[in-house]
């Protein structure tokens, strides 16, 4: 798998994305892109939602968020540089299932 540019990022799934911090420090993150009025926000976290009024419903705005299990809202990463497909996830044994590593 190499770095492909972020144009060429397909809209449809995760990906793993590279980018600079506001350091400039380079950061690589899972992340999915959202378009406007997808991806809804919880009303604690809606001072940079779009408010759609029909609706009465806050929105992240569109672009691309980093993916992880938390319950914190996702972080928008502003300027994804390139991305990769994900990694194939690795073969389980039977044996080796349920156990934490």
């Amino acid at each position: 798998m190499n770095w492909q540019p972020i144009e060429t990022a397909p809209k449809t799934r995760k990906v793993i994305v590279h980018y600079l911090n506001e350091l400039g420090k380079s950061r690589t993150a899972m992340a999915c892109y959202y378009v406007k009025h997808h991806l809804e926000m919880d009303g604690d976290y809606t001072e940079f939602a779009d408010y759609d009024e029909a609706s009465g419903t806050y929105y992240a705005p569109e672009g691309w968020y980093e993916e992880h299990d938390s319950d914190y809202p996702m972080e928008r990463i502003s300027q994804p540089t390139h991305w990769m497909p994900l990694p194939a996830p690795p073969q389980v044994t039977a044996s080796h299932s349920g156990k934490a590593l």
